[in-house]
């Protein structure tokens, strides 16, 4: 089982934001806020409780595959005006939904959109920004409702996530939401695992999250935190 390669020193720590979360009413819209019962939240939904307690206005983050732009709009909202939101991907079609996406919910001014792969990302980044990024977002795969023919490679997807994860800010977080299920997404999932289980745990803290006992090999995320 590939999650037993990753670390789970992570799981106390979830449990504490949880708590934190729960009773903070700004952030608990995807985990039923007017009910006692909360129930385990998606791999996704994991992913943004964490961003949410690590994101500050005004800082600087990366959605490295924008997709529909569902996670570039969530970053946006959380740096606020002050802060920047970089997005990449390598589809025109992504790059002008997410734009639209961000126009609707007025947030265009607080997010750069450059259509290249995200192994190509970090170069398009100056200097001052990439020193001080505070968190990247991986959701890998697929264009939902695109060409399913053109996804993430496992290639590509690990030297991303290895600049990265060179340029990330202490204690920044990097979130990487992988589909097994997909042709080709096995071979990324391994690919992905194997990287992040051989990462030096004096700089970075690994763990994983997901279902196991959903068919059909469901996605899963893992996190990376890079130590002081």
């Amino acid at each position: 089982m590939m999650f037993g390669r990753l670390h789970s020193c992570y799981f106390l720590w979830y449990y504490v934001v949880f708590e934190c979360i729960i009773e903070d009413p700004k952030l608990t819209n995807s985990i039923h806020p007017t009910d006692q019962y909360v129930r385990l939240p998606g791999p996704i939904e994991l992913c943004h409780l964490m961003l949410q307690a690590r994101i500050r206005r005004g800082d600087f983050v990366v959605d490295a595959t924008v997709g529909n732009g569902h996670d570039t709009a969530f970053l946006a909202e959380l740096v606020g005006p002050d802060g920047l939101v970089f997005g990449f991907d390598i589809q025109a079609e992504a790059i002008d939904q997410t734009s639209q996406r961000l126009l609707e919910a007025g947030f265009e001014n607080r997010v750069r959109l450059v259509q290249c792969g995200h192994e190509n990302a970090v170069e398009t980044i100056d200097d001052f920004h990439a020193d001080r990024i505070s968190a990247v977002v991986f959701n890998l795969g697929y264009l939902p409702g695109g060409d399913k023919k053109i996804v993430t490679t496992p290639r590509t997807t690990v030297q991303a996530l290895q600049r990265f994860a060179s340029i990330i800010s202490a204690e920044g977080l990097i979130t990487v939401v992988v589909y097994p299920g997909h042709e080709g997404g096995m071979e990324e999932t391994k690919a992905v695992v194997e990287w992040a289980s051989s990462l030096d745990s004096d700089k970075f803290l690994v763990t994983s999250y997901g279902f196991v006992n959903r068919p059909h090999h469901p996605p899963f995320s893992i996190l990376l935190e890079r130590r002081k």
